[in-house]
């Protein structure tokens, strides 16, 4: 969709390990790729909290950006 015509009301950050989705983080501002294209993979330099899950320091986990549903702009 057009962008000058649909307005992102939000971004989350999506978290995966082993294949298996970890959870997210929102946030409002984002200027860059989303969806696949925005994927990078990182090797844990310490223990991280995602929610209730946990990755532990030397695990490898997957980010992706995600846009949350907006609106249409008349």
């Amino acid at each position: 969709m057009n962008s000058k015509n649909f307005e992102y009301i939000g971004y989350h950050l999506e978290y995966y390990s082993d294949n298996k989705y970890l959870g997210s983080i929102k946030f409002q501002n984002y200027n860059g790729i989303c969806g696949y294209g925005s994927r990078k993979k990182y090797i844990a330099n310490e223990s991280l909290i995602i929610g209730k899950k946990k990755i532990k320091k030397g695990q490898k986990y997957i980010t992706q950006v995600i846009p949350i549903c907006g609106k249409l702009i008349k």
